[in-house]
């Protein structure tokens, strides 16, 4: 492990969540320009498995038969004191401890962004398949929320494009009717989770980028704190 879990836990992050043709990639080279930066490219959503092994072990412990039965602990149950018929909630009986999982949890996501003896200030990745339609990206806010627990530093960035020019590029282009449901479905939740979470959340557009905007520059200063290079932005875009 590269450090002590409360150095993880707090270690700076940033995630851009996009919807895919938007230009993320671009924002991605033009964040890791910033020195000790260190934002990945997508890894297909698998950030939502480890949420929902999650979810569901919150939601276990938050549940018994006809909500009136505690858990059975370790202790009780290597007592020789206790039988099945002393206790109702033995089907309810686990070890695992949710304060440990998360350090755990949040150990190994830090380390998948993370190679050993690296140095980056501020780690994060890409990610486009989060709030459309498809089955991988339903329950759109457990997501965001589950790394904000893990990392309370953590800061999002939102990352969209006008919805005629994303129907007509890459894929979307190919069935436009699913493929506007499923964009307008991921814009209304981006800006939904943006409006409820102003701290820790930031929204950009393809025009933003491409056109430098003021919206780009005070993403820079005011959002991540990280001041704005012109140099490196033109560096970039010229590539």
């Amino acid at each position: 492990m590269n450090q002590d879990i409360d150095g993880i836990k707090n270690s700076n992050c940033v995630f851009i969540i996009a919807q895919g043709r938007s230009g993320s990639t671009l924002l991605l080279r033009l964040l890791n320009s910033v020195d000790g930066y260190n934002i990945c490219g997508e890894n297909y959503n698998a950030i939502s498995s480890l949420s929902y092994f999650y979810q569901a072990l919150v939601k276990t412990q938050k549940q018994s038969p006809k909500n009136q039965h505690r858990f059975c602990t370790y202790e009780e149950l290597s007592s020789r004191d206790v039988t099945y018929k002393d206790y109702s909630g033995f089907e309810w009986y686990n070890v695992y401890d949710i304060k440990l999982l998360e350090d755990r949890l949040a150990s190994l996501i830090y380390e998948m962004f993370n190679p050993p003896n690296s140095k980056f200030r501020v780690w994060g990745f890409k990610e486009i398949r989060i709030g459309g339609g498809n089955a991988y990206f339903v329950n759109f806010s457990w997501n965001l929320d589950f790394l904000k627990n893990l990392f309370p530093k953590a800061k999002f960035i939102f990352n969209t494009r006008n919805l005629g020019d994303l129907l007509k590029s890459g894929w979307w282009k190919e069935q436009p009717e699913r493929s506007k449901k499923i964009l307008e479905n991921q814009y209304n939740l981006f800006m939904e989770y943006n409006y409820k979470n102003p701290e820790y959340t930031y929204h950009m557009t393809y025009k933003d980028i491409v056109n430098c905007t003021d919206n780009l520059k005070n993403m820079y200063s005011d959002f991540l704190l990280e001041p704005f290079d012109e140099s490196q932005y033109k560096d970039v875009m010229n590539r």
